[in-house]
């Protein structure tokens, strides 16, 4: 007598069915959530990036009053900022000048990480004219460069990227690698044949540091920047990129790059998630 009722083969396929519809759902709602993730996380670094470009171009650095950063002998043209453990307010200094920015990029267990360095350099070269060279400056980093340098200042700003993002590579268009990228402000420039300032605009320019490596530890990385002047490319024709993924990149299955000053527009960061350039990334 049927009364209505299932039986148990078609309550197990019901089962099974719905079983089915639920998991292909989820796999959707999480593949979907882990696309919107990936891309709220590369904005996010393409926005730190203007952030940080911002920074250097209003002279801004972290506040700190507990030291002074001073060039001990300016006459000798080979003498390096050093800093003291003086109380002094930021501006106060007559013989050093903030000079810009690094970003030394690693990944780790969580992903990657930007260590944002700021800089210091000398204002006047050993005429007493104001530095027109990154040699004559002699940039070094506002950070420790060894792990008992405890009498140096350390103003580094650690951000990460979200989502477990990682950097796969940073590379100029013609291919030259780095693991770390500076941006500095422009250094006035003087006519050849009377000496006077022929230009004193404020830009900012970027580069990346020739010889660093994502694999650099947090001091490599440090001493890297000390007296790097010679160590720099400046403003590398098609900008510099900074490659992303949303794994190592053997298991990435998403990918995204920032574009540092691509075309005219110098301190510019375009972010292309669609546009990956697997030439440039991984080949």
């Amino acid at each position: 007598m049927n009364r209505g009722g299932y039986t148990i083969v078609e309550t197990m396929i019901f089962l099974g069915v719905t079983g089915t519809l639920l998991i292909s759902a989820m796999t959707l709602m999480s593949g979907r959530q882990a696309s919107v993730q990936f891309t709220q996380g590369v904005t996010d670094a393409q926005s730190s990036m203007q952030d940080i470009i911002g920074q250097v171009s209003t002279g801004y650095i972290p506040r700190n009053t507990s030291w002074k950063c001073e060039v001990p002998t300016p006459s000798q043209a080979s003498s390096q900022p050093t800093f003291t453990n003086t109380p002094s307010n930021q501006g106060e200094s007559n013989s050093c000048v903030f000079l810009g920015k690094a970003i030394a990029f690693r990944n780790d267990t969580e992903g990657g990480e930007l260590r944002v360095i700021s800089l210091a350099s000398r204002r006047l070269n050993a005429a007493g004219k104001e530095v027109s060279s990154l040699l004559e400056a002699k940039p070094v980093p506002i950070t420790k460069i060894t792990s008992s340098a405890d009498s140096l200042p350390d103003i580094t700003e650690v951000l990460r990227l979200q989502f477990g993002i990682e950097v796969t590579r940073i590379t100029s268009i013609a291919g030259e690698k780095y693991g770390t990228i500076l941006f500095l402000s422009t250094l006035p420039s003087y006519q050849a044949q009377t000496g006077t300032l022929a230009s004193g605009a404020q830009r900012v320019s970027f580069a990346g540091l020739r010889g660093s490596l994502l694999t650099d530890g947090i001091y490599t990385s440090a001493s890297k920047l000390v007296d790097f002047g010679g160590n720099v490319t400046i403003n590398p024709t098609g900008g510099i990129v900074i490659c992303l993924a949303d794994a190592p990149i053997a298991k990435a299955s998403r990918k995204a790059m920032l574009t540092i000053g691509e075309g005219a527009a110098q301190t510019a960061v375009k972010l292309d998630i669609g546009g990956y350039n697997k030439v440039l990334c991984e080949d």
